[in-house]
C-alpha cells in the first residue's frame, strides 16, 4: 500500500512539473546596459550581448535556474506583407550537464522554417506547411500558434542564426530564458546574485506572477507526497 500510495504522489508531482512548466519561462537575463522601461515600453530590447554568454551559463554550476534558452528578439518590418512584426530568433535549449536531456519548454525552430503568432496567420490566411517569404527568404510555416492574448498572437519565430542574419547581428542575443527550479537559493534574490557572479554585465527580471505559481504547486506536490508517504519533501527540476 506503501509503495502504490508513493507512486500516485510520484504521478502527482510529475503532473505539476508538465503544467508548471507549460506556463513557460520565468526568468530573463538581459544586458546590463539595458533600460528595462524603454524595454518594456518599446516591447524589445535595444541593447545585445554575445551568444556565448548562455552557453557560459549552461556550463556553470548553477543550480536555480534550467531550461537555458538564447533569444534574439526585435520588433521589425514584414515587407512582403505590410505588417510590423516581433521577430524572434530561438535555438534548441543548451543541455545542462551530463545528465538525461529534459523535455524542453520550448521547441526550437529548424532552419528554414518560421512559427506565426495567432494574428498573423489568421490575418494573411496561412497555415502550416505553407511556403511564406519574409524579408526575402522562402520560409516553411513549421507551426501556427493558438491565440494567447499576448504580444506571442504578432510574433514570427524563426531559427536563431538566422534572425541575427536578417538583423545584421551576428552571434548576438538580446536576452537568455530560464526557468527557475524548485530549490533552495531559487527566490529572485538568490537567482539574481548566482547569474551575478556568472555573468557580471546582466541583469535578471523574474516574471513574479508564473514563478509564484510554479513555486506553490510544486510546494504543494512535494508536502502531499510527504504527508502521504513520510520522509523529506524533494523537488529538482
Amino acid at each position: 500500500k506503501i509503495d502504490a500510495t508513493e507512486a500516485a504522489m510520484r504521478r502527482l508531482e510529475d503532473d505539476y512539473r508538465v503544467i508548471t512548466k507549460r506556463m513557460g519561462f520565468n526568468v530573463q537575463v538581459f544586458p546590463r546596459g539595458q533600460d528595462l522601461g524603454e524595454l518594456h515600453a518599446a516591447g524589445h530590447g535595444t541593447v545585445f550581448m554575445p551568444e556565448e554568454h548562455a552557453e557560459t551559463l549552461a556550463r556553470s554550476r548553477a543550480v536555480s535556474v534550467q531550461h537555458i534558452l538564447p533569444v534574439l528578439q526585435q520588433k521589425t518590418a514584414w515587407p512582403e506583407r505590410g505588417r510590423t512584426v516581433i521577430l524572434i530568433g530561438t535555438r534548441a535549449e543548451i543541455p545542462r550537464g551530463e545528465g538525461a536531456a529534459k523535455q524542453p519548454v520550448l521547441e526550437p525552430v529548424p532552419a528554414g522554417a518560421a512559427v506565426l503568432g495567432w494574428c498573423l496567420h489568421r490575418d494573411f490566411g496561412i497555415a502550416r506547411g505553407d511556403r511564406i517569404a519574409f524579408r526575402g527568404r522562402e520560409l516553411t510555416v513549421a507551426a501556427c500558434h493558438e491565440e494567447r492574448g499576448t504580444a506571442d498572437d504578432i510574433s514570427l519565430w524563426v531559427n536563431l542564426a538566422e534572425a541575427q542574419e536578417m538583423l545584421g547581428l551576428p552571434g548576438k542575443i538580446s536576452a537568455i530564458l530560464a526557468l527557475s527550479c524548485q530549490c533552495e537559493g531559487a527566490a529572485i534574490e538568490g537567482i539574481r546574485a548566482e547569474i551575478a557572479a556568472i555573468l557580471p554585465d546582466t541583469q535578471v527580471i523574474e516574471y513574479a506572477f508564473q514563478a509564484q505559481a510554479r513555486r506553490d504547486a510544486r510546494t504543494r506536490a512535494a508536502r502531499a507526497r510527504s504527508d502521504a508517504v513520510g520522509g523529506e519533501e524533494s523537488f529538482a527540476e
